[in-house]
């Protein structure tokens, strides 16, 4: 079997799983496209799909091209300015105090950390998006009524979220970057996939009453999404 096909001017990734049931077309945001499939699924199988798919692979792609055009490599100086819960915040070098700390509008990084801002940053944000998750998804949990087994934030790749055997939702710490109503929108998402884990008719039904404005959710985070990203 394959692990990739080529359609046109389309690569697709195949990544076939034993314990994957059901079929994912992902486009990831730097534009890599993926299909998730189970063990035995065929390659026949899969290039239906994905010419079937053709023009939402377009569209999604051009999206992410145009996002991607406005985003910049950090340099972590002072005056760069980061993303946290929706707001950007610039950056300020300090030669001691704590290592990264956002305060009175800014964030404070030790100067001497500066070669390797990434890892700093990338600790408080994994840090944060706890704290973040954990106060908002006893409240959502109610609201959707299913509650998660076990929360776990981690680095994720290109994904926001995922969920696992025995309840258990995992989050990319990304999800910090982002605005308070994406934030909420993503939870609430990975909730319903305990009930139902594919993307099928009585997802989006019970998705469309939890969050009436899913569509528009969803279009902003592929317009925008891959900005929120250091």
């Amino acid at each position: 079997m394959k692990n990739l096909i080529e359609i046109d001017d389309i690569t697709v990734r195949l990544k076939r799983s034993t314990r994957r049931k059901t079929v994912d077309l992902v486009v990831g945001r730097s534009g890599e496209v993926e299909l998730l499939l189970p063990e035995n699924f065929s390659d026949a199988n899969a290039a239906g799909i994905i010419k079937r798919k053709q023009l939402w692979i377009y569209k999604t792609l051009d999206l992410k091209r145009r996002a991607l055009k406005d985003v910049a490599t950090k340099d972590y100086t002072t005056g760069e300015a980061f993303y946290f819960m929706g707001r950007r915040y610039p950056l300020a070098l300090a030669d001691e105090g704590e290592d990264l700390v956002l305060r009175n509008g800014r964030f404070c990084l030790r100067r001497s950390l500066a070669v390797d801002g990434r890892k700093a940053f990338v600790a408080w944000y994994t840090e944060e998006a706890k704290k973040i998750i954990m106060e908002r998804i006893t409240a959502l949990s109610r609201r959707v009524a299913v509650y998660p087994g076990k929360v776990t934030i981690q680095d994720l790749g290109y994904n926001w979220g995922s969920c696992g055997k025995g309840g258990r939702l995992y989050f990319n710490w990304k999800i910090a970057l982002l605005p308070v109503e994406q934030i909420d929108y993503m939870l609430i998402h990975e909730l319903l996939h305990l009930k139902e884990p594919r993307h099928s008719p009585t997802f989006y039904e019970m998705l469309a009453r939890a969050v009436p404005e899913h569509k528009q959710l969803d279009r902003w985070l592929m317009e925008n999404g891959a900005k929120y990203q250091i």
